[in-house]
């Protein structure tokens, strides 16, 4: 936007970062009505598809949320009859997550092309760029986080 050339590299920066964060809003709303779930949780769910029977604090340590914030995810969902929680058979303190039945049909919804834009734009671009643009967001959300 030319009217915006005055502002600094860094607010132009933020400024993407918000209109990222506006559509991940958007979509999860839209998910939410449609599917019934929102992105955190549908994410949750993916992540357990290819992680059956781990811990909530396993959980939370793979997605970078605190173990409160699975907790309150994963009680929602297993109310909702998208994942189960077992006691673990080694150690009775620890529970073990699983997707149910209809967990695993929610899983397999909408995997087709179109169906997910972040895995679409990601595929299209070199490895070496993904990963200076992943090293780039996770030290700008290590600087958020620091002060």
């Amino acid at each position: 936007m030319k009217h915006d050339q005055h502002l600094p590299e860094s607010l132009h920066f933020v400024r993407v970062l918000w209109r990222l964060e506006h559509a991940l809003n958007k979509r999860s709303r839209r998910m939410l009505k449609e599917l019934g779930v929102t992105a955190q949780q549908r994410f949750l769910l993916k992540v357990l598809a290819l992680r059956p029977g781990c811990s909530p604090g396993e959980l939370a340590r793979v997605l970078h949320v605190t173990p409160a914030t699975v907790t309150r995810v994963v009680q929602r969902l297993e109310e909702a009859g998208y994942l189960g929680r077992e006691v673990d058979p080694s150690d009775s303190r620890k529970l073990r997550l699983h997707l149910t039945p209809k967990g695993r049909t929610l899983d397999q919804v909408g995997d087709g092309p179109g169906h997910h834009p972040v895995t679409d734009v990601i595929s299209k671009l070199p490895p070496a760029r993904v990963e200076e643009t992943r090293q780039l967001l996770e030290a700008v959300i290590r600087s958020l986080e620091s002060r």
